[in-house]
């Protein structure tokens, strides 16, 4: 082979090794989900953990089962009361079938009105939509929220 076309092709193999890489930031390459289905539910969990941490709720409440989208979204007023600082979250557990799983989320959050930080558990309840197809929803808890939005001096 002569150089220049030894080094037109060593060329052409780092493009095409690289180019799925390319799709990455957009989605587009999903190693964890052999079967190529939407996002996967580390993704979907992640997004709507971090939505809710940013106090975007209308964007975080895509991510709800459509029968509780009506009461999170009740919740927004109250929640828009309040300034998350930060959040852990527990390791995903999914049942055998991977249909479903739970995760434990532990935000802290103030009220502007007092400076004393609270946490606010949820238990996020997710489950994939029935059929071929990797959408997932959540069926939010939250647990420590009521005692903070209904005393205005915390």
């Amino acid at each position: 082979m002569r150089p220049c076309l030894h080094r037109l092709a060593i060329v052409a193999v780092i493009a095409a090794g690289l180019a799925p890489l390319g799709g990455c930031a957009f989605g587009e390459l999903r190693l964890n989900d052999p079967l190529d289905r939407e996002i996967s539910l580390e993704d979907a969990q992640h997004r709507y953990t971090v939505l809710v941490r940013w106090s975007d709720f209308e964007r975080a409440s895509r991510y709800v089962d459509p029968s509780m989208r009506a009461e999170f979204k009740a919740m927004l007023p109250g929640f828009r009361t309040l300034r998350f600082t930060e959040y852990e979250s527990d390791p995903v557990e999914i049942d055998a079938e991977l249909q479903e799983a739970t995760v434990e989320v532990t935000y802290y959050a103030y009220s502007p009105s007092s400076p004393i930080e609270v946490e606010i558990h949820e238990t996020q309840r997710w489950y994939r939509d029935p059929g071929v197809g990797n959408n997932w929803h959540v069926k939010p808890t939250f647990e420590g929220i009521e005692e903070l939005l209904a005393d205005g001096s915390r």
